[in-house]
């Protein structure tokens, strides 16, 4: 005999089955909704991450630049933004910059020089020192 607990029961499976793919999908839809915010959540950290180095980097720039080799780019006599691995040459000697000196640019960029006279240890100076920075670089 069938009772009315069986039939509610009974119901009770068939939508469950009828709905199997909406729950499915609603539970994918979940899925994916907290992979966004994870993905969100670790770019937020790794920007703050990078924001903090910066400041570091610009600390580490100002002390530089009070005792720096200015250098320029050779072609143009301007300014120019240094790069890891650049090889800095002292144009007077026509020879590389010694190891272990200190270079910088007009422009906030900071490095020391390896055992070659390419720039290596790239330290930059975030906007807000850049007065700081000119003001040691005697820039106006």
């Amino acid at each position: 005999m069938i009772t009315t607990g069986r039939l509610f029961l009974g119901f009770g499976l068939v939508l469950l089955l009828m709905n199997g793919e909406n729950i499915r999908a609603s539970i994918d839809k979940g899925n994916a909704i907290k992979a966004t915010q994870t993905a969100h959540s670790d770019r937020v950290k790794l920007n703050k991450q990078e924001a903090r180095e910066a400041v570091d980097l610009s600390k580490v720039a100002l002390e530089r630049a009070a005792s720096c080799i200015r250098i320029v780019d050779a072609t143009k006599k301007v300014d120019s933004y240094l790069s890891e691995g650049q090889l800095v040459t002292d144009m007077t000697l026509n020879r590389p910059v010694r190891p272990k000196a200190t270079v910088c640019s007009g422009l906030g960029d900071t490095g020391i020089t390896d055992q070659n006279g390419a720039i290596a240890d790239l330290a930059r100076v975030i906007e807000s020192d850049m007065p700081a920075y000119k003001k040691l670089l005697k820039i106006k």
